[in-house]
């Protein structure tokens, strides 16, 4: 690493996992576009502040990877609830026009 920065990408990585983390536990005292700017532009930040380009770049990589497992997470859970109410063509058609057997995939965290 360059400059005085000595922390690591696994240093940066519990803070950057806890904000993710809190996106699905937090409640919206504002609007939740407003909540979900502020939490994304605390992860940028996060990320900014790491002083190596090439441990930065890392680290923008392994952020994706979680952001992407909470969101499997999260939309596994929404087709679950809806299942709940709806068949899984109706389910589907809420879900961007999935097919019934995609909607059912989703359900499993496919």
């Amino acid at each position: 690493m360059t400059g005085t920065d000595t922390r690591t990408v696994g240093d940066f990585n519990p803070s950057v996992k806890q904000t993710l983390e809190g996106l699905g536990n937090c409640p919206y005292p504002q609007s939740m576009t407003e909540s979900l700017e502020a939490a994304v532009g605390a992860v940028a930040e996060d990320l900014d502040g790491i002083s190596d380009p090439a441990d930065r770049f890392q680290a923008t990589r392994e952020t994706e990877k979680l952001f992407d497992a909470a969101m499997k997470g999260v939309r596994k859970r929404i087709a679950l609830q809806l299942k709940q109410q709806m068949t899984w063509r109706e389910v589907g058609k809420v879900m961007g026009d999935v097919s019934p057997q995609r909607a059912e995939q989703i359900s499993r965290g496919a």
